[in-house]
Protein backbone atom coordinates (compact mmCIF):
# COMPACT_ATOMS: atom_id res chain seq x y z
CA UNK A 1 0.00 0.00 0.00
CA UNK A 2 1.66 3.39 -1.06
CA UNK A 3 -0.06 7.10 0.14
CA UNK A 4 1.05 10.08 -0.10
CA UNK A 5 2.10 12.20 2.43
CA UNK A 6 -1.28 14.31 2.35
CA UNK A 7 -3.93 11.24 2.02
CA UNK A 8 -1.60 9.45 4.97
CA UNK A 9 -2.71 12.72 7.41
CA UNK A 10 -6.11 12.74 6.29
CA UNK A 11 -6.37 8.88 6.42
CA UNK A 12 -4.66 8.97 10.37
CA UNK A 13 -6.70 11.53 11.77
CA UNK A 14 -10.13 10.06 10.61
CA UNK A 15 -8.73 6.72 11.82
CA UNK A 16 -7.43 8.61 15.04
CA UNK A 17 -11.12 9.81 15.43
CA UNK A 18 -12.62 6.06 14.64
CA UNK A 19 -10.21 4.81 17.68
CA UNK A 20 -11.14 7.17 20.19
CA UNK A 21 -14.73 6.35 20.10
CA UNK A 22 -13.79 2.95 20.61
CA UNK A 23 -11.32 3.17 22.98
CA UNK A 24 -12.85 6.21 24.85
CA UNK A 25 -8.81 7.38 24.99
CA UNK A 26 -8.56 11.40 23.75
CA UNK A 27 -5.06 11.73 24.78
CA UNK A 28 -3.58 9.98 21.50
CA UNK A 29 -3.47 12.47 18.08
CA UNK A 30 -1.21 12.57 15.05
CA UNK A 31 1.46 14.62 15.57
CA UNK A 32 2.17 18.01 13.55
CA UNK A 33 5.52 19.20 12.49
CA UNK A 34 4.88 21.90 15.38
CA UNK A 35 5.01 18.67 18.13
CA UNK A 36 9.02 17.57 16.45
CA UNK A 37 10.91 19.92 19.15
CA UNK A 38 8.85 18.56 22.32
CA UNK A 39 8.82 15.13 20.71
CA UNK A 40 12.40 15.23 20.58
CA UNK A 41 13.00 16.51 23.63
CA UNK A 42 10.84 13.90 25.52
CA UNK A 43 12.63 11.47 23.65
CA UNK A 44 16.27 12.32 24.30
CA UNK A 45 15.53 12.79 27.92
CA UNK A 46 13.55 9.86 28.41
CA UNK A 47 14.50 7.13 26.17
CA UNK A 48 18.45 7.79 26.37
CA UNK A 49 18.92 8.09 29.57
CA UNK A 50 16.80 4.93 30.30
CA UNK A 51 19.00 2.92 27.78
CA UNK A 52 22.19 4.31 29.16
CA UNK A 53 21.27 3.75 32.78
CA UNK A 54 22.25 7.38 33.81
CA UNK A 55 20.11 10.28 35.44
CA UNK A 56 19.67 12.92 32.70
CA UNK A 57 19.95 16.13 34.97
CA UNK A 58 23.65 15.22 35.63
CA UNK A 59 24.13 15.52 31.65
CA UNK A 60 25.55 18.48 30.25
CA UNK A 61 23.30 20.78 28.54
CA UNK A 62 25.37 20.57 25.02
CA UNK A 63 24.82 17.20 24.96
CA UNK A 64 21.08 17.09 26.12
CA UNK A 65 20.28 20.05 23.66
CA UNK A 66 22.64 18.21 20.95
CA UNK A 67 21.09 14.80 21.30
CA UNK A 68 17.22 16.79 21.08
CA UNK A 69 18.19 18.43 17.77
CA UNK A 70 19.45 15.18 16.24
CA UNK A 71 16.39 13.42 17.43
CA UNK A 72 14.40 16.12 15.78
CA UNK A 73 16.08 15.27 12.46
CA UNK A 74 15.73 11.97 12.61
CA UNK A 75 11.23 12.15 13.46
CA UNK A 76 11.34 14.83 10.66
CA UNK A 77 12.84 12.88 8.01
CA UNK A 78 10.71 9.73 9.43
CA UNK A 79 7.47 11.25 10.05
CA UNK A 80 7.69 15.03 8.94
CA UNK A 81 7.50 16.83 5.89
CA UNK A 82 10.76 16.42 4.73
CA UNK A 83 9.35 12.78 4.44
CA UNK A 84 9.39 12.27 0.46
CA UNK A 85 5.89 12.44 -0.34
CA UNK A 86 5.92 9.18 -2.40
CA UNK A 87 7.00 7.11 0.13
CA UNK A 88 5.16 4.37 2.64
CA UNK A 89 3.16 5.32 5.39
CA UNK A 90 4.25 6.58 8.29
CA UNK A 91 2.89 8.24 11.60
CA UNK A 92 3.72 10.10 14.68
CA UNK A 93 1.67 9.29 17.85
CA UNK A 94 1.82 11.69 21.18
CA UNK A 95 -0.05 11.03 24.10
CA UNK A 96 -0.56 14.53 25.48
CA UNK A 97 -2.33 15.26 29.10
CA UNK A 98 -2.90 19.23 29.73
CA UNK A 99 -1.68 19.95 26.35
CA UNK A 100 1.60 18.49 27.33
CA UNK A 101 3.12 15.96 24.95
CA UNK A 102 4.28 13.21 28.01
CA UNK A 103 4.37 9.99 25.44
CA UNK A 104 5.06 9.52 22.10
CA UNK A 105 5.80 6.67 19.51
CA UNK A 106 6.69 6.22 15.97
CA UNK A 107 5.49 4.03 12.87
CA UNK A 108 7.38 3.77 10.05
CA UNK A 109 8.09 1.10 6.60
CA UNK A 110 11.37 0.01 6.45
CA UNK A 111 13.08 -3.52 4.63
CA UNK A 112 13.51 -6.34 5.83
CA UNK A 113 15.98 -8.87 4.36
CA UNK A 114 16.82 -12.29 4.51
CA UNK A 115 20.52 -13.79 3.24
CA UNK A 116 22.84 -16.63 3.02
CA UNK A 117 26.38 -16.48 2.81
CA UNK A 118 28.46 -19.48 3.78
CA UNK A 119 25.68 -21.81 4.58
CA UNK A 120 24.79 -18.99 7.37
CA UNK A 121 21.26 -17.21 7.61
CA UNK A 122 21.32 -13.16 8.09
CA UNK A 123 18.65 -11.51 8.68
CA UNK A 124 18.59 -7.58 9.09
CA UNK A 125 16.18 -4.50 8.94
CA UNK A 126 17.37 -0.92 7.38
CA UNK A 127 15.82 2.32 6.46
CA UNK A 128 16.15 2.86 2.99
CA UNK A 129 13.44 4.05 -0.22
CA UNK A 130 11.20 1.06 0.03
CA UNK A 131 10.48 1.96 -3.45
CA UNK A 132 13.33 -0.17 -4.89
CA UNK A 133 13.14 -3.39 -2.83
CA UNK A 134 14.69 -6.65 -4.47
CA UNK A 135 13.06 -9.76 -4.80
CA UNK A 136 14.47 -11.09 -1.59
CA UNK A 137 13.02 -8.58 0.46
CA UNK A 138 10.05 -7.20 1.74
CA UNK A 139 8.13 -4.01 3.48
CA UNK A 140 7.37 -4.18 6.95
CA UNK A 141 6.10 -1.37 9.88
CA UNK A 142 8.83 -1.02 12.28
CA UNK A 143 7.70 0.69 15.02
CA UNK A 144 10.42 2.81 17.11
CA UNK A 145 10.98 6.02 19.53
CA UNK A 146 7.95 4.53 21.78
CA UNK A 147 9.06 6.66 25.21
CA UNK A 148 7.28 7.80 28.22
CA UNK A 149 8.22 10.95 30.25
CA UNK A 150 9.71 9.20 33.72
CA UNK A 151 6.59 10.59 35.81
CA UNK A 152 4.26 9.29 33.93
CA UNK A 153 5.19 6.05 33.61
CA UNK A 154 3.30 3.05 35.27
CA UNK A 155 0.20 4.44 33.95
CA UNK A 156 -0.58 2.07 31.08
CA UNK A 157 0.52 5.35 28.46
CA UNK A 158 3.08 2.92 26.99
CA UNK A 159 0.43 0.22 26.09
CA UNK A 160 -2.13 3.09 24.61
CA UNK A 161 0.34 3.91 22.30
CA UNK A 162 1.41 0.50 21.29
CA UNK A 163 -2.73 -0.60 21.05
CA UNK A 164 -3.03 3.10 18.85
CA UNK A 165 0.12 1.39 16.83
CA UNK A 166 -1.33 -2.08 15.67
CA UNK A 167 -4.54 -0.77 15.08
CA UNK A 168 -2.59 2.17 12.34
CA UNK A 169 -0.53 -0.82 11.14
CA UNK A 170 -3.42 -2.89 10.54
CA UNK A 171 -5.45 -0.26 8.38
CA UNK A 172 -1.92 0.09 6.22
CA UNK A 173 -2.97 -3.60 5.47
CA UNK A 174 0.15 -4.85 7.73
CA UNK A 175 -0.73 -7.90 9.76
CA UNK A 176 2.72 -7.89 11.70
CA UNK A 177 4.70 -5.01 13.08
CA UNK A 178 8.69 -5.45 13.80
CA UNK A 179 10.62 -3.10 16.56
CA UNK A 180 14.57 -3.09 17.42
CA UNK A 181 15.49 -3.11 21.03
CA UNK A 182 18.64 -2.67 22.62
CA UNK A 183 19.44 -5.86 24.44
CA UNK A 184 20.57 -4.04 27.68
CA UNK A 185 16.93 -2.50 27.86
CA UNK A 186 15.45 -4.76 29.79
CA UNK A 187 12.24 -2.55 31.01
CA UNK A 188 11.22 -2.41 27.22
CA UNK A 189 12.00 -6.12 26.49
CA UNK A 190 9.83 -7.02 29.36
CA UNK A 191 6.83 -4.98 27.95
CA UNK A 192 7.23 -5.63 24.97
CA UNK A 193 7.15 -9.69 25.38
CA UNK A 194 4.22 -9.01 27.03
CA UNK A 195 2.29 -7.47 24.20
CA UNK A 196 3.16 -10.78 22.67
CA UNK A 197 6.21 -9.96 20.39
CA UNK A 198 8.78 -12.50 20.39
CA UNK A 199 12.49 -12.70 19.26
CA UNK A 200 13.74 -12.74 15.58
CA UNK A 201 17.37 -12.05 15.52
CA UNK A 202 20.06 -10.52 16.94
CA UNK A 203 22.09 -7.77 15.33
CA UNK A 204 25.47 -7.61 16.76
CA UNK A 205 26.53 -4.74 14.56
CA UNK A 206 24.45 -2.04 15.73
CA UNK A 207 25.66 0.79 17.25
CA UNK A 208 23.90 3.49 19.20
CA UNK A 209 24.48 6.85 20.79
CA UNK A 210 25.84 7.80 24.12
CA UNK A 211 26.84 10.30 26.40
CA UNK A 212 30.17 11.25 27.31
CA UNK A 213 32.42 13.02 29.46
CA UNK A 214 31.88 16.20 27.52
CA UNK A 215 29.93 15.27 24.15
CA UNK A 216 28.14 12.78 22.73
CA UNK A 217 29.48 9.60 21.23
CA UNK A 218 29.35 6.68 19.09
CA UNK A 219 29.36 2.94 20.69
CA UNK A 220 28.45 -0.78 19.79
CA UNK A 221 25.72 -2.18 20.86
CA UNK A 222 23.24 -5.52 20.23
CA UNK A 223 20.33 -4.94 19.14
CA UNK A 224 16.92 -7.57 19.18
CA UNK A 225 14.32 -7.39 16.67
CA UNK A 226 10.72 -8.25 17.60
CA UNK A 227 7.78 -9.13 16.01
CA UNK A 228 4.30 -10.01 16.73
CA UNK A 229 1.53 -10.98 14.26
CA UNK A 230 -1.43 -8.96 14.69
CA UNK A 231 -3.81 -11.54 13.21
CA UNK A 232 -5.76 -11.98 16.22
CA UNK A 233 -5.85 -8.38 17.46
Amino acid sequence: TIMTINSLVHTNNNLIMKLNNQLINKNIRIARNIDLPNAAILLSDSLYSQENNVNIDSVSKSQRKELARLEQEDLSSRYGTMASPTKYPSALLVYEENDQIVGVVGLDCQIYNQYSNNNERFRKIRRTNPQSIKSDEQVVVVLANLAVRSDRRKNGIAKALLQYSYEITKSWSYNEIYLLVDETNNRARKLYKSQGFVELYRDEEATCIAFGNYSLKTKDCVNLCYKKSLNTN
